[in-house]
């Protein structure tokens, strides 16, 4: 995509991928990974978690990395989970959502994980 400076008209494009995965790191340490590419403008993306006894998600804190080519946005951000700060025997979700700034466009992406399980991928829209 190739987007024309001089032209004074708001351009939009809704990211080509939009992904959400792990990898673990050793039995104990899983890195999550919310990758969105050729999108525009720059998105806005956040990380949440929640649990089975929480009634709200909380945030994160992660700073993404960002690259531009050819006026489109990668952008990466992740996150590194250790099992032994969850707590056992709970379901916990943690979920990527992806928003382009002045636009209603919104995707979730959402992994539950129990720890000493595997992860579950669900494609919240």
């Amino acid at each position: 995509m190739v987007l024309v400076k001089n032209d004074n008209r708001r351009h939009t494009a809704p990211p080509k991928r939009f992904d959400f995965s792990y990898e673990r790191l050793s039995p104990t340490v899983t890195e999550l990974s919310c990758e969105v590419d050729g999108v525009f403008p720059l998105p806005t993306l956040f990380l949440y978690q929640s649990s089975g006894r929480e009634l709200a998600a909380r945030a994160l804190g992660a700073s993404p990395s960002v690259a531009q080519t050819d006026g489109a946005y990668q952008v990466r951000l992740t996150h590194v989970v250790e099992s032994r700060t969850l707590e056992a025997g709970l379901g916990h979700i943690f979920e990527c959502v992806l928003s382009i700034p002045e636009t209603n466009f919104k995707r979730q992406r959402r992994l539950e994980f129990e720890p000493g399980k595997t992860l579950a991928f669900k494609d919240a829209r």
